[in-house]
């Protein structure tokens, strides 16, 4: 050996490393508005709840509404860059008819993921029986994101 030392970072630098790349995206963070700066890893707060629900409900009353530019508008970032509006839209059949929805509960899973329970009531054509009337409870899964929560297709 010639006297040289060979760095081989250990798990313990590679550790160290992610732990102030996490830092300064913290600190990036912070310098957003406080509306988006709610990060439901640092506390599942009211507030965190409060913003994920409204969210759910935005998307909800889009798709009651059929303005499916913008239910889409909610779909991750990740799936409109694999699918269209138009594909989007082509997966909707017009059997069903929404009618109201309303967020039963939140949940915090982990990174940054939630689980959702919306009731739904739908209207939809039975054959031989004409419109049939129901309310659903709706399990969805929501990602937070760049200070945003997104919807993720199941």
């Amino acid at each position: 050996m010639s006297g040289s030392i060979v760095f081989r970072p250990g798990v313990r630098f590679r550790r160290a490393l992610a732990g102030l790349c996490l830092l300064s995206l913290v600190g990036c963070a912070g310098m957003q508005s406080v509306e988006t700066s709610l990060d439901p890893e640092q506390g599942w707060t009211e507030q965190v709840q409060r913003q994920l629900a409204e969210r759910v409900q935005a998307r909800w009353d889009a798709m009651i509404a059929g303005d499916y530019e913008k239910a889409y508008s909610f779909q991750t970032p990740d799936y409109r860059s694999v699918f269209s509006l138009q594909q989007y839209r082509g997966g909707f059949g017009s059997a069903v008819v929404w009618k109201s929805a309303r967020v039963q509960s939140t949940q915090y899973d982990e990174s940054h993921m939630a689980s959702v329970s919306v009731a739904v009531e739908y209207e939809a054509l039975v054959s031989l029986a004409g419109n049939m009337r129901s309310v659903r409870v709706m399990a969805e899964k929501w990602l937070y994101s760049d200070g945003v929560w997104w919807y993720i297709s199941q």
